[in-house]
């Protein structure tokens, strides 16, 4: 089992998530400086909702990770191809629904959270192009599963800690040169769009120095596509979840008090990613190590890392417990943090 492919891994996910933390961190003084607290909250509402539209997202990435993890541990470089065929497929047909649902959501927020959006300043460009970023996201993923799957964990793991930082830039930016919501649109596009471009460079790279030639195969199309029938109701149920509070909120509450809400429930998302992202990490190297059939690796590394797993979901739920009582407390005026 490669140690530097496990290493950059983890730096890859737990750097993703890290640097999104910072991003939050840092930018959220900015946002209420150069935004409308009352803004602010639908838009995060708002916002809330549109990520429905990775919904429509069955796990392509996820599958095509480990499907070629395994074929390229067995040296199966045809159907490494036809899986990367399948993949880029499959993305291009998401990308279209995604941007469909999101249009349809666009034209039905008033509904969901009782608020007329365009009576906030540029609210309805920001959600626009929200829903172009979160489509060419949804690629992302693809060529970021593929890359995992080939084991050029490096440049995936490069491709998003200079996207987080990009992601940064450009929100200051704009945010600078007041374009209020707007810069946080951009930020998410131009993050998107540089995604995809360092990714299909990498993993093009990658297949012509291997000698690896992409196959559209309709009939492994076809039986690629059956495999998201058992992931697809997870995620459905997942994105409705983690995004119902908001509606209830938007219809019931006054609109700053939803940004106090998602102020205080950042840390608890933002730490459990932070643990999830372990189990995810060796998804790839174990679906690499059971193509080379190395079944004594899988045991060792899966018993060694279940310890590391739960100590730190111990660690944070205590933790958690300690400072709870610092949370901000509802009612508190946003504009003083």
């Amino acid at each position: 089992m490669d140690k530097k492919v496990l290493k950059w891994n983890f730096i890859f996910q737990y750097g993703w998530v890290l640097t999104n933390v910072v991003n939050s961190i840092l930018l959220l003084p900015f946002y209420l400086k150069y935004i409308d607290v009352t803004t602010l909250g639908v838009w995060l509402a708002s916002s809330g909702i549109l990520n429905w539209i990775t919904m429509v997202d069955p796990g392509v990435g996820e599958v095509l990770q480990q499907k070629i993890a395994e074929f390229w541990g067995r040296k199966e470089h045809p159907e490494i191809g036809r899986s990367i065929g399948s993949g880029i497929i499959s993305s291009g047909l998401i990308v279209l629904i995604a941007c469909l649902v999101g249009v349809v959501f666009y034209f039905c927020l008033g509904f969901f959270i009782h608020k007329d959006v365009s009576m906030y300043h540029n609210l309805s460009g920001a959600l626009f192009i929200t829903i172009c970023a979160t489509g060419l996201s949804l690629v992302s993923f693809t060529f970021t599963g593929i890359n995992q799957g080939l084991q050029n964990t490096v440049q995936v793991a490069i491709s998003s800690l200079t996207a987080n930082v990009l992601f940064l830039a450009v929100n200051l930016l704009f945010l600078y040169l007041d374009y209020g919501l707007m810069a946080i649109a951009i930020a998410n596009l131009s993050r998107a769009v540089y995604m995809n471009f360092y990714n299909f460079i990498s993993m093009k790279r990658l297949l012509q120095r291997e000698g690896i030639d992409v196959i559209f195969s309709r009939s492994h199309f076809k039986g690629f596509i059956r495999i998201f029938s058992f992931t697809s109701a997870s995620r459905i149920i997942s994105g409705l979840s983690n995004s119902l509070d908001m509606i209830v909120l938007a219809r019931y509450i006054a609109p700053a008090m939803i940004t106090v809400y998602e102020i205080n429930r950042r840390p608890l998302n933002f730490t459990s990613t932070l643990i999830g992202r372990h189990s995810v990490a060796l998804m790839p190297v174990i679906s690499h190590a059971k193509g080379k059939e190395d079944t004594s690796a899988i045991t060792s590394l899966i018993n060694n890392q279940f310890e590391l797993y739960v100590y730190a979901t111990l660690f944070a739920a205590f933790m958690f417990a300690l400072t709870s009582l610092t949370l901000l407390p509802f009612g508190s005026d946003p504009e003083s943090i």
